[in-house]
Order: C-alpha cells, then structure tokens, then sequence
C-alpha cells in the first residue's frame, strides 16, 4: 500500500515539446498514483476518475482506462456518461474497435459523443457495417446527429467504395438540417471516385461555390482522380487546365 504522503494526484499530460516517451511516462505515473489514492481509502469520485480517464485517453492508454472503468464499479463509484465516453474514445484512438461497441453497449445512456467515439472506432477499423447499424440506432434513440456523425460515416463508406450510401446519407444532411462542411463534400466525392462515378463527383464539385463552401485542394484532387478512376483520361486533362480559372472563384 502506498503511504499517504507519497500520493500526488496529478493528471496533466506533460508539457509540449516533450519526448513521446515520457508522455507515456506521465500517463501511467497518473494512473499508478491514481490507484494508490484507492489504495489508501482516499475515496475517489466519477470526478476523480474521470479526469485519470480522460489523461489515459489523451495518452493513447486505452488499457490503463479500461482498467480504471473497471476499478469504478468495484469502489461502487457508478460511471457517468463522460466515463464511459472517455474510456470508448481511448479504445477508438487505439484500434480497439471491438472493446469500444462493447462499452457502448454497457451505457445505461448514450449521447451523440456515445456514438460518434463508437462510429470512429469502427470506421478507423473498416467495419462500414457496423459503423451503419450505430448511425441508424442513433436516428431510433433520437439522438440528434452532427457535423462530426456524418463526416465520420460518410468517410466510412469511402473506403469500402460504397459510393450510393455516402451519397444518400449527404443528402439526409440536408434533410436534417446539418450544413455540410468541405470535409463532407470531400469525403462524398471520395467516395464517388472510388466508386468509378465520375458524374457524381464533379456534380458535388460545382455544388460547393453555390453552398459557399470553400473547394481546397482535396476538393480539386479527389474530382480530377474520380476521372483517372473511370477512364475518362480528356475531362482529367480539361479539369487541370482550367484548375487556375476554377480556384479564383474559391479565394
């Protein structure tokens, strides 16, 4: 057991410009310290261990959270919804796609956080699948989708080059009163390209000035490639020649 006086309970990450490593260091100096505030009966709150959590989560220490969720309900401390969503986005940053359905799965409650972490998890591990059946629970829960919940299906379906759902979930943008950023517009053409529908992405591509959204170089790169992508070697050559005159309007 760790003596009282020992225990400094700290959860700041360490300072910028410091070694990766010892960033790690630091992380798991918090969580060790952590424990030996349990150890010693100090009686930690939800607040204490969710700011140990959240360090762990900002630490790429999905492990050490997981760890800490647990050591929640054995101090019978119940977590919150900032627990659980802290402990899904650390599994999120690491891969750990399966651990953070299962987590969300525990929630008593879900918010839009729940659920984006859990869409992220799935869509950084390629389950589009998955990533869908939690966009389609959140619309039966009514919980309000963002910016941040369509971005990240919509870049979902962009790698398994399901191009018809990307462009069906843009339009339920609108539908639901959500602008769409250039990131949408960029991944929605993304998806088109890797779906061989030229005509598609170049119709998003002139959409943007009319919904005063700024084309960036990705807007540029990702058309002209969705015409490598169907062949059409001719509109690739005219779009690049006409790059300089499109981008004016974009400044």
């Amino acid at each position: 057991m760790w003596p009282i006086k020992q225990i400094q309970f700290s959860t700041t990450l360490a300072p910028r410009g410091i070694d990766p490593k010892q960033k790690i260091q630091q992380t798991y100096l918090g969580a060790f310290r952590f424990e030996g505030i349990v150890q010693a009966l100090l009686s930690p709150n939800v607040i204490s261990y969710n700011a140990v959590i959240s360090a762990c989560e900002k630490g790429g220490q999905w492990q050490q959270a997981l760890n800490l969720l647990s050591m929640m309900f054995q101090s019978v401390v119940s977590p919150d919804v900032i627990s659980y969503n802290a402990t899904i986005s650390a599994c999120e940053k690491r891969g750990q796609w399966q651990h953070a359905l299962s987590l969300f799965e525990a929630m008593p409650q879900a918010n839009v956080v729940s659920y984006n972490a859990a869409i992220g998890a799935c869509r950084k591990q390629g389950q589009w699948q998955q990533a869908l059946n939690l966009f389609e629970m959140m619309k039966e829960a009514e919980v309000v989708a963002d910016t941040i919940s369509y971005n990240s299906i919509i870049s979902t379906c962009v790698k398994d080059a399901q191009w018809f759902e990307a462009l069906t979930i843009f339009d339920a943008m609108f539908e639901s009163q959500v602008t769409p950023n250039v990131i949408a517009y960029n991944t929605t053409i993304s998806a088109c390209r890797m779906g061989h529908q030229w005509q598609h992405a170049l119709s998003l591509f002139e959409a943007m000035p009319f919904a005063r959204v700024c084309r960036d170089m990705i807007s540029y790169n990702a058309t002209m490639n969705s015409f490598k992508m169907a062949s059409q070697w001719q509109r690739s050559l005219r779009f690049f020649e006409i790059m300089p005159e499109m981008s004016s309007i974009d400044t």
